[in-house]
């Protein structure tokens, strides 16, 4: 078997799509798991124990799915069948920053506590916050809200698609907070983690970006580096919707790649030894994963490139087949919810799609006999988003009905604009570190390579 983890993975997702497909409870999956595994040990026929193993694989990823998708009996989402016209007050802790947008707050809270007039039951399970004007609270804060609880609304794909995305995260309920309904503190910031430190560190990093770039080129900047894509305009967000470059202002593989060269590199002119550096890159991109808020692009990125390392930290030659099957493996291990995400989907499409696709065209364009650098350089460009735009387009068309075969050709010139313009970013924040004089020497070229950015886009989106 040449690919024993690709094997092993493709058994387990097929399991979360049947544990998802088929309602079987969670005792009974428990059940016929138990009795492969038993059943494993007896017949000595080696096929038979092959088939047996795989039907384990899968059984443990219908478990897994089945486990993650049962909510406990006092999950706060139970509570919903109270008529929504009734006030409830609802006590917990903040899961999630604030996002404040059109004088509107939206943030997570971990319930721990709901009351219904004079009843009071103790609860679990996270909630989608809503308020119609600013609050002033922060991830971490104990709190007391008034407001009307119910389900998650359904108008449309658009909303069912967005409704699944929060019951990927384990929401399955809102609380629209009562207008003029005052919020109780019970305590500030009692959250001490990493993920507190990392949003703090974050707010900070964001300050020195928009302190030294104009607002439009910060708002970039900020996108690609730290993952905050509410400062970025409707009118730029949408047009790169259409030129099929939107994901280069989502910290995904591409920015984590090229943080973790950098993080590599650096280590590397410190002279610090081979395996020492391996492990610190891997520490800092944890660190970085946090930074950026811990989205499920980052993670997966994250995963696959903490594992694209420790292969040569086991000195063995990197297989991208078999650290997607343990990237994909370890991520539905932790949320087999993951397996119906489009941007999981995605993410595995395009990588598997560059790996298998770009050396056959590099053979059918004779790419070894191009002596021309820059010619040469192009025509791989080409071949690289060819590839992912073959192995992605059915995927998209499926799920937002876009077919932008513009995309390849605009992410040939958008997709290095955007290496620099991260790389310039990084640059200004390490420089900010030693002296803010210093760090303005790379201004002026992140204003240069925003503005190509943008018109690159611009004149993309237009031919459409």
């Amino acid at each position: 078997m040449q690919y024993p983890l690709v094997i092993l993975a493709l058994f387990f997702s097929l399991g979360v799509l049947l544990g998802n497909l088929i309602k079987l409870t969670f005792p009974w999956l428990y059940f016929f798991t138990c009795s492969f595994l038993a059943a494993y040990f007896l017949p000595p026929i080696k096929k038979i124990q092959v088939v047996l193993f795989c039907s384990l694989i899968m059984l443990c990823g219908a478990v897994m799915m089945r486990n993650a998708s049962s909510l406990a009996a006092n999950h706060i989402s139970r509570f919903t069948y109270y008529k929504s016209e009734n006030v409830v007050t609802l006590q917990g802790r903040i899961e999630s920053p604030p996002e404040i947008k059109n004088s509107r707050t939206i943030f997570v809270l971990r319930a721990q506590e709901v009351g219904f007039k004079k009843e009071k039951i103790y609860c679990c399970g996270k909630i989608l916050i809503r308020a119609s004007a600013p609050l002033e609270v922060n991830y971490g804060d104990n709190v007391i809200l008034r407001g009307r609880l119910c389900r998650l609304f359904s108008f449309g794909k658009n909303w069912d698609s967005y409704n699944k995305f929060l019951n990927r995260q384990g929401i399955y309920c809102q609380l629209f907070i009562l207008p003029k309904s005052k919020i109780e503190k019970l305590r500030q910031n009692t959250v001490f983690s990493l993920k507190k430190i990392s949003l703090e560190l974050k707010t900070g990093l964001e300050k020195i970006i928009f302190r030294h770039c104009s607002q439009l080129s910060a708002a970039i900047v900020d996108a690609m580096v730290l993952g905050e894509k509410n400062y970025v305009p409707d009118r730029v967000y949408n047009t790169m919707i259409k030129t099929g470059t939107v994901h280069i202002l989502v910290v995904s593989g591409f920015n984590v790649g090229i943080v973790g060269f950098l993080l590599f590199l650096l280590l590397k002119l410190g002279k610090v030894p081979r395996k020492p550096r391996i492990l610190l890159t891997c520490v800092l991109l944890i660190l970085y994963c946090f930074i950026t808020g811990a989205s499920n692009p980052v993670v997966r990125a994250t995963i696959m490139g903490i594992i694209f390392l420790l292969s040569y930290l086991a000195e063995r030659d990197a297989d991208i087949y078999s650290s997607c099957a343990i990237a994909a493996i370890v991520i539905l291990a932790i949320n087999p919810s993951q397996l119906f995400d489009i941007g999981f989907q995605l993410s595995f499409l395009s990588v598997i799609s560059i790996v298998y696709i770009s050396p056959k065209l590099k053979s059918l364009f004779r790419l070894e006999s191009v002596r021309a650098r820059l010619f040469r350089f192009l025509l791989e460009g080409f071949i690289v988003s060819l590839s992912a735009w073959a192995g992605t387009a059915g995927l998209i068309w499926y799920y937002f009905r876009i077919f932008s075969p513009v995309a390849i050709i605009a992410n040939i010139l958008v997709v290095p604009l955007a290496a620099l313009i991260t790389l310039c970013g990084l640059s200004i924040i390490c420089a900010s570190v030693i002296s803010p004089l210093l760090a303005r020497i790379f201004v002026p070229a992140t204003e240069i390579f925003v503005s190509l950015l943008l018109r690159v886009n611009l004149f993309f989106a237009n031919q459409f």
